[in-house]
């Protein structure tokens, strides 16, 4: 009798150890599922939401194969429902012209040269714009092709240009550092140095052969950002900009660079000017 009570009571036993075992190891299974499912999650958010570098260097290749329209479509092989504006319509500076034009006639100074007025060259300024992922979130990329060279009282290898994006600090937060590109030989790179709340920017150094006009080698410029609305703002417009530069002399410099509505605004040292600049407004409401 005690016997069979004894071997009763270790299959009882028995059994409840093995339904542990079970309950256990569906326990690890179900958390190494959840585990991986979240980290496929995780990984399929970084899929949909390309860096800023990414966004850039996508445009860039779009433009480089089939111009701005092909920036629009390598931005909406990203995922992002992106747009773009092209326009030739530069604020020339008149009076640097005219220097030009009674100094060559007076033969009062050794010719330079810098990038040719954008009215008498194939030079053109697009802006591509694209709603980011996250919400409130926006991308923008002012692009400038720079082509054709003028004889000028001074040259543009003396000064940097500067490309960017003008837009109202109370309303728009940048997101990450924005990526700054242009073409060999020239260099690009961005700058937070004395630069306004409200102006995004990259600086321009444009190399050349001080001794061959021709030698001035045409480029694509290009700074990409992105920017998030601030809590309870209005979507104002953000403007893509670009300025071309000559120096007086080796010293001349970019001393600050404002924004704001219009674009970007550069002060000058050294009888540096701004030769001829470009503003393009982009208007996000229509996306958020």
């Amino acid at each position: 009798m005690y016997t069979d009570i004894t071997n009763r009571y270790i299959k009882i036993v028995i059994i409840y150890l093995n339904a542990m075992r079970s309950r256990r190891k569906l326990l690890v299974t179900s958390a190494a599922a959840l585990s991986v499912s979240a980290t496929h999650s995780v990984a399929g958010f970084k899929s949909q939401e390309p860096t800023i570098k990414e966004v850039q260097k996508a445009v860039a290749r779009g433009i480089d194969d089939s111009g701005p329209k092909g920036g629009k479509e390598a931005m909406q092989d990203l995922g992002i429902d992106a747009r773009v504006q092209t326009t030739q319509d530069f604020q020339v500076n008149e009076h640097a012209l005219e220097t030009v034009e009674k100094g060559a006639k007076d033969g009062e100074f050794h010719a330079e040269y810098a990038f040719e007025d954008p009215r008498d060259s194939d030079s053109e300024f697009s802006l591509i714009t694209g709603d980011a992922a996250s919400e409130e979130e926006v991308y923008i990329t002012p692009h400038m092709h720079l082509d054709g060279c003028s004889t000028t009282t001074r040259n543009s290898w003396w000064v940097d240009d500067a490309i960017g994006v003008g837009f109202t600090g109370e309303d728009w937060a940048e997101v990450g550092e924005p990526s700054v590109t242009i073409d060999d030989p020239h260099e690009a790179r961005f700058t937070s140095e004395n630069v306004e709340d409200d102006a995004t920017a990259g600086t321009i150094s444009i190399e050349a052969d001080e001794a061959v006009c021709a030698s001035l080698e045409s480029g694509d410029a290009f700074l990409t950002a992105k920017y998030r609305l601030r809590e309870d703002k209005v979507p104002s417009t953000l403007w893509g900009s670009y300025s071309h530069t000559i120096g007086g002399s080796p010293y001349s410099s970019i001393e600050s660079i404002s924004g704001g509505k219009g674009g970007l605004g550069l002060s000058l040292s050294f009888s540096g000017n701004t030769y001829w600049s470009i503003a393009k407004p982009f208007d996000p409401e229509e996306y958020l």
